[in-house]
């Protein structure tokens, strides 16, 4: 293979760029260095590199070579001055000029001083007990779910809608979070004649979100007293907020201090680097961070389940991949040293067939959405086995993905649902010696496939050789609820087959004073909807006492007792063939409260489904741990090395 060295900085970096192409487009195998100078490289279209349209086997290495890391970012800057104070007002306008097609420019994120401002909302709410005056809300008990459950209108408090305003709600953003769900709604109309008072002395009126938004009335809409938001309005607008008024192109800030001092800037595309079909990556000692957000501009709204799973008829508007670093068909590719921060939604995002993927010794802060995320939620069932894939190049793969050594803080924030690190699928993984912080919803999600497995060990995996060892996780759940720690999904060989192919050991979890904030169901470890073939052993489980469903370990138990509607049954859901081991649970009193959930609580020793739980340690105090020379040591060498955090 022949090799290229491009040396490139901030002002000739196109130039480096075309050049590359240029090679790649020669005959023969090849790899391309560049060699990139500290400073900001500012783009205004992505880095898209496609190895179909080269000829020959083409590789590239993109690496910082100065102390200071190069700045990759799409920012635009609106000039402080040219914002107008809004009179009697706390905020300044600024407008936009009409474009070539006489239409104002979407808009979705502001960055101030280099950091993303928050969007405009109102306090927090919760729904009503009731969809309608006389429906009261599904029990889980009831035969088959309600009419309401095809509706679009809710009975909110009408307290929210005195806060923002009748009027400026019509077409505001409606968020709400349902444990696993959060959904980004437009308000369609308000009827505040359509009221009723309940027994406290609350009174609810009547709100409706666009349907064409829905998915069959939606699921979310049949959850009552879940929280909610309006956001995007300038009568609620705070410090530090802005709103964004696109029919007028009028952008409001309001400042926290001098608005003189404020550097105000705007992303102009979402995806910094977007590479496909290539054997043999290397980014090293980059930054990425200053990008728009195209899901919302692209599709209008979001509607998104579990670990970003989108619904239905959301997936009919075409689902943008979203990420500062979008990845697709690629192997041989590693991510080494790099900067990820002040992102509105994902950092890395890579989909479609994956061989040895390695993403080690990065930092990951202030991320709307996830850190890193390897393949799509979409993508259901097994993945075939490395003899079946060699067969039929069209059929999904993911082998060797490492994801070690890097910290992670703060994701999720955009879009509440996502994950800090998801892996869908994978033969083969590991996700060890990271350190993640403040995760909205659950910090490591791996797997994909809610019923047991239907194939036979080799045959096909949901996960297979995968370990989750020697993380540190504090703080997760900070707005959704029921998610963990480190979760688990799915089965992954029939159940005749009991080898531990998986393993959870040697973590350090703490469940917070951050974690659910609304006392959800927050386990540490969870094993979720037909996880399978798991050991889980020597790690340190720290519980809140104030968290009343905090468990260390949690299994599913299957739901037929839950739903008689026909959602799942126990042998499709149940969890099974799995080996608690070792475990050193701080704070928890006795095994009803380190495993399984208070309402289901069983004999742990399960033979019919292979579940063992045994030399569990119950440590009383935080400072007990350390006195006890293995856990301290689990403790020592959790998380990603001093270096990276204090970079």
């Amino acid at each position: 293979m022949k090799i290229h060295l491009i040396k490139a900085s901030p002002s000739n970096f196109d130039k480096a760029v075309e050049k590359t192409k240029e090679l790649f487009n020669k005959s023969g195998d090849k790899e391309v260095i560049l060699s990139l100078s500290g400073g900001e490289y500012n783009l205004e279209s992505s880095l898209s590199l496609n190895a179909n349209d080269f000829s020959g086997k083409c590789a590239l290495r993109v690496i910082g070579t100065s102390r200071i890391k190069p700045r990759f970012t799409s920012l635009r800057q609106i000039p402080s001055s040219e914002f107008v104070k809004v009179e009697g007002k706390p905020y300044y306008k600024f407008t936009f000029p009409k474009d070539n097609n006489d239409e104002y420019p979407q808009l979705r994120t502001l960055y101030v001083n280099g950091k993303i401002a928050k969007l405009s909302k109102s306090n927090r709410y919760t729904t009503s007990d009731f969809f309608e005056t006389k429906t009261k809300n599904y029990s889980r008990d009831d035969a088959k779910p309600p009419i309401f459950n095809v509706t679009h209108k809710l009975y909110v408090p009408i307290n929210a809608i005195y806060e923002v305003g009748e009027d400026n709600c019509i077409g505001a953003e409606f968020h709400i979070r349902v444990e696993w769900e959060f959904k980004i709604f437009h308000i369609e109309r308000i009827d505040v004649s359509d009221t009723y008072t309940n027994e406290n002395g609350i009174t609810y009126c009547a709100l409706y979100v666009d349907e064409n938004e829905t998915d069959g009335g939606n699921p979310t809409l049949t959850r009552c007293n879940r929280t909610f938001t309006i956001c995007n309005t300038v009568s609620s607008i705070k410090a530090g907020e802005y709103s964004y008024d696109q029919k007028n192109g009028e952008l409001f800030y309001y400042p926290k201090d001098d608005i003189n001092k404020c550097k105000i800037s705007i992303g102009s595309i979402t995806n910094l680097f977007d590479i496909t079909g290539f054997d043999g990556v290397h980014l090293e000692n980059l930054v990425f961070t200053g990008i728009e957000d195209s899901m919302i501009i692209d599709t209008g709204y979001y509607a998104g389940g579990q670990a970003g799973y989108w619904t239905s008829k959301f997936e009919e508007h075409g689902i943008p991949q979203i990420g500062a670093l979008k990845a697709l068909n690629v192997s041989n590719f590693t991510i080494d040293n790099c900067t990820f921060e002040n992102l509105p939604c994902d950092a890395i995002s890579m989909v479609g067939n994956l061989n040895n993927v390695s993403i080690k010794n990065s930092r990951f802060v202030n991320i709307g959405s996830s850190a890193i995320k390897i393949g799509k939620t979409t993508d259901r069932g097994g993945m075939p086995k490395h003899n079946a894939y060699s067969h039929n190049k069209d059929v999904l793969y993911v082998k060797d993905i490492f994801i070690e050594n890097n910290y992670i803080d703060n994701t999720g924030f955009v879009y509440e649902n996502a994950c800090g690190i998801i892996l869908t699928k994978a033969d083969r993984a590991r996700i060890n010696h990271n350190t993640i912080l403040n995760s909205s919803y659950t910090a490591i999600s791996v797997g994909w496939k809610w019923n047991k497995a239907e194939w036979n060990y080799g045959e096909s995996v949901n996960l297979d050789n995968v370990e989750i060892a020697y993380n540190k996780i504090k703080g997760y759940l900070l707005n959704m609820k029921d998610g963990g720690a480190i979760y688990t999904l799915g089965g992954n060989a029939e159940k005749s087959h009991t080898t531990f192919m998986n393993t959870v050991h040697d973590n350090y979890l703490i469940a917070d004073e951050n974690t659910s904030p609304e006392n959800g169901l927050c386990p540490l470890i969870y094993h979720d909807g037909a996880s399978s073939n798991w050991y889980t052993a020597n790690n340190v489980v720290v519980r809140n006492p104030e968290k009343k469903r905090c468990r260390g370990v949690f299994f599913q138990r299957g739901w037929n007792k839950a739903f008689k509607f026909g959602v799942a049954s126990t042998e499709e859901q149940a969890t099974w063939n799995i080996l608690c081991d070792n475990n050193y649970m701080c704070l928890f009193n006795n095994r009803d409260e380190a495993y399984q959930d208070p309402q289901a609580i069983y004999d742990f020793v399960d033979v019919t489904r292979n579940l063992f739980e045994r030399n569990t340690h119950y440590v009383p105090t935080e400072k007990d741990l350390l006195k006890c020379n293995e856990s301290s040591l689990i403790i020592k060498y959790s998380g990603c090395s001093e270096n990276i955090i204090k970079k």
